[in-house]
This record gives C-alpha cells, structure tokens and sequence, in this order.
C-alpha cells in the first residue's frame, strides 16, 4: 500500500485564483483557454490592463454584487422572521392553557411566565448568518480605482444609474463604438456620449447618410444592450433632440419623412455641448 502511494504520480493542485478555473480565464465575456496558470497570468496582465472597456467591465460587475448583497440581507431578514416565528409557536405550544387572572385591588405587574398567557420569548438569541461578500471581494472593492457613488448605497435609482454611466473616452465617438462593439452590444451600460452625437452616428453610418426615425430607433437598439429597455424614455429624448437641433434636417423622399446631419451646424453647436 506505501509502496503504491510513492510510485503514484504527485497530484497537480490547482492555483486559487477568482478569475482562473479549469485553465480558462473567467473574466466576463472572455473564457480565453490557456495552457497552464503562469499563461493565464501572462494573458490576464496583456488583455485585461487598465482601460475604458476594462473599467467599465469592473463597474458592471460591481453593480451585479450589490444586487445580489442586497438580496441576500433581504432573505437573511425573511429567515430570522421565520425562525422567531417558529420559536414561539413552539413555546405556545408547550405552555399550559391559561387561567384568568384574580382581581385585586392593587396594582399587579405581569411576568413573562406561561401561567399569565403571555408567550415567552425564546432564551436564545437566533445566531447571526455570515456576512454574505467573500473576504477578498470586501477587500479588493474597498481599494479600485473604480469606485463609484453606487457603491455607498446612497440615492435613488436615477442616481444608481447614472453612477454606471461608462466614463467619457479620450477617443472619438466612431472609434470607441468600432473598438467596443460587442462590449456595448452586451454590457447593460450607458454610453458616454449624448444623444445628439448618437443619433448623428447612426445616421453617417448609413449607405445613404439619412435615416427614418423607426430606423434611428433600431440602431440604437441593435448597438446598445442599454437601449432594449425603457424604450418610452429613451424614444422620447431621441425626438426631442432631433425637434431641438438645427443640425437634424427632415427632408421627403421615396421612404417617406428622413433625417439627415447638416455637418456645418452640427460642428458649430459641438462647442455648446450638445444636450443629451
């Protein structure tokens, strides 16, 4: 049997990483295979460095955290209620019935006992669950660089949102979009530019240079996992900025009413910060 275990092949462990599991990067959207850890360090350190799409990755994983923190501290509640619950179904239903109680002219002050039916709590406090974020998610959050206002809990949800927003890129809108694509194509996040600058994109973008607004609406939808939700809000400011802005032309042709960019008046009001 000893002699067995000696010439049996040592047992490969392993490395613990929180991004590395069965040889495979588990950085979202990645799962880059490699070959063994020290490969995946070198692949993690070359792929995922310090950038726009990496930052804004990081702010939406910190936001899944806090949705599921906040529903475990909602089921921790829901099971200490349950327990206190049970725990003085139990006391009634070991105490014996009660009598009424004798009038006297003085005044008498009630025990918890089971003989004056008053239920009694239970003698044991309900032990407190474990605090539900791992010990290096606590510690390595507390110290990113990506910290947002979201991550104190604070504000309502125009604030939470807003605070998920991708921070302005130093490159131009046609870049970023051509070099995150599939990023914003899947990532529930805001892009950082306004919606005049969108709705001018979508509208270069096209063969022709002119769009109706049902086709403005889809590319909005087709680029942006952002944009497939509250439509009604959304629709609403894209209407409003083509009504407000000279720079949006609508003209008449066989497709019917299109807009196109007046690419003068868009460059002049650019200074203005076009509103979004």
């Amino acid at each position: 049997m000893i002699r067995e275990l000696r010439d049996s092949p040592p047992m490969s462990i392993e490395p613990c990483h929180p991004l590395f599991s069965h040889n495979t990067c588990k950085w979202p959207g990645c799962d880059q295979h490699t070959e063994d850890f020290g490969r995946f360090l070198k692949h993690l350190n070359q792929d995922h460095g310090l950038d726009d799409k990496a930052a804004a990755q990081c702010r939406v994983q910190m936001h899944t955290v806090q949705q599921l923190e906040r529903q475990i501290r909602v089921e921790k509640e829901r099971l200490n209620a349950m327990m206190t619950h049970l725990q003085m179904d139990s006391d009634k239903s070991r105490a014996p019935p009660s009598s009424p109680p004798k009038r006297s002219l003085s005044p008498v002050i009630p025990h918890s006992s089971p003989q004056n039916g008053f239920p009694r709590m239970p003698s044991n406090p309900i032990p407190s669950l474990p605090s539900s974020t791992p010990s290096w998610a606590g510690s390595g959050m507390g110290s990113s660089p990506y910290s947002t206002a979201a991550a104190a809990g604070g504000g309502g949800a125009s604030q939470r949102e807003s605070s998920f927003h991708r921070k302005r890129p130093t490159l131009g809108i046609s870049e970023e979009l051509h070099q995150n694509s599939d990023f914003y194509k899947n990532a529930d996040v805001r892009p950082p530019f306004t919606y005049a600058s969108l709705i001018r994109q979508s509208i270069i973008e096209a063969d022709d240079r002119q769009l109706t607004l049902n086709e403005i609406y889809n590319y909005f939808m087709k680029t942006f996992a952002y944009f497939r939700k509250n439509a009604a809000t959304w629709k609403n400011a894209v209407r409003h900025n083509l009504s407000l802005h000279k720079c949006f032309v609508r003209v008449e042709n066989v497709k019917g009413a299109v807009w196109t960019v007046d690419e003068v008046e868009y460059q002049k009001r650019r200074p203005q910060k076009l509103s979004g």
